[in-house]
């Protein structure tokens, strides 16, 4: 039996979303529980705003005139931790309609812990799919956070427990952000976009919190909607946050204990990259001079990470063997997966930013 005193609170950050809110909303409130919703508008140039104000004048709209990035927003609206769950939520995303009731009794069937993921499926447009877009996060021994089942038709998972969710859409403990909050609010602000849910996520398991898969909870999402990433901003941020995540939360030991495979396969990544677009390079050296800026302070944040878990369960936190990996990998690059790169989303548009 569900407690529906629980107090949910849904946190969506839109840019020039005006396209994507209204069924985002529409869903929101078709739920069999209804959240009390909050949008934080990140200076979006299209008629984002408006459009919430005029067909949903209940939601509470707070329109910046910069854009503060992803981490940021989310961290304005969860300043008051007036709930007990609150429900991260792209505006590209479409609930069905006992998502969150679903989301919410599995977490409370594991024990009330930190976050479960819905099924996420791909969106394109009006049309919902079956092909897997995230089933949650987990975590390889080459540091590459994966989403659970993506690409994949009709995905049935053989398990619930995941390293994180995805920042897409996800029921979170406020507890739990709390506990692992910085002055400013649980997510890390100098990651700007792109990383964040990883950085988050890692924290959590640190800190003892463990994430669930709700496999009955089903939500739709039209990846990379925003299109930022045709930004050569967001694309170098997307590279050097993934090292400064690495740098702030990995374990020496266990990071040593996998090297092989961490620079094994960036190499790859590197140079797979480079031969299908050689401006990529410009990107990854542009990444590499914002890692080392940014280094010294991420060492310092190392100190801020809560460490309540043993050695032996940090290192469960990444998959055992590389196998799947390597798999998964292969797939993509025979061109078997129906995963959809944001990378290659961007690279294909011609109106990509390379400067």
């Amino acid at each position: 039996m569900i407690n529906k005193n629980i107090r949910i609170r849904a946190g969506i950050v839109t840019y020039n979303s005006a396209n994507h809110i209204e069924a985002c909303l529409k869903s929101l409130y078709q739920q069999s529980i209804i959240p009390d919703i909050r949008v934080f508008d990140n200076a979006s140039s299209d008629d984002t705003v408006n459009k919430i104000r005029k067909l949903f004048p209940e939601v509470t709209v707070n329109a910046s005139s910069e854009n503060l990035g992803f981490g940021k927003g989310h961290n304005f609206l969860l300043n008051d931790w007036d709930f007990d769950y609150y429900l991260l939520l792209n505006p590209d995303v479409e609930l069905e309609s006992k998502c969150l009731e679903n989301l919410l009794r599995e977490i409370q069937i594991k024990n009330e812990r930190c976050g479960a993921n819905p099924v996420v499926y791909y969106k394109q447009g009006s049309t919902l799919s079956k092909n897997v877009y995230s089933c949650g996060h987990i975590i390889y021994r080459d540091r590459r956070v994966e989403d659970l089942g993506i690409g994949q038709y009709d995905y049935k998972p053989q398990r619930n427990d995941l390293f994180g969710v995805n920042g897409a859409c996800a029921l979170l403990s406020a507890k739990a952000l709390k506990s692992i909050s910085y002055s400013d609010g649980p997510f890390d602000t100098d990651f700007f976009l792109y990383g964040e849910d990883d950085d988050l996520n890692w924290r959590l398991a640190l800190a003892g919190w463990q994430s669930i898969l709700a496999d009955k909870a089903i939500a739709w999402h039209e990846a990379g909607a925003s299109d930022g990433f045709r930004s050569y901003r967001v694309r170098v941020n997307s590279l050097s946050n993934r090292w400064l995540t690495i740098l702030k939360n990995d374990h020496p030991i266990l990071f040593l204990r996998n090297i092989f495979w961490i620079f094994s396969f960036e190499l790859v990544y590197w140079v797979t990259r480079i031969i299908r677009r050689p401006f990529f390079i410009c990107e990854l050296l542009s990444a590499h001079v914002r890692f080392l800026c940014l280094a010294p302070k991420f060492i310092r944040k190392r100190s801020k990470t809560i460490r309540n878990i043993s050695l032996k369960m940090e290192s469960s936190l990444f998959e055992k063997g590389m196998a799947d990996r390597i798999r998964i990998l292969t797939d993509r690059l025979n061109k078997k997966s129906n995963h959809k790169s944001l990378w290659t989303k961007a690279e294909n548009q011609k109106n990509v930013v390379n400067n």
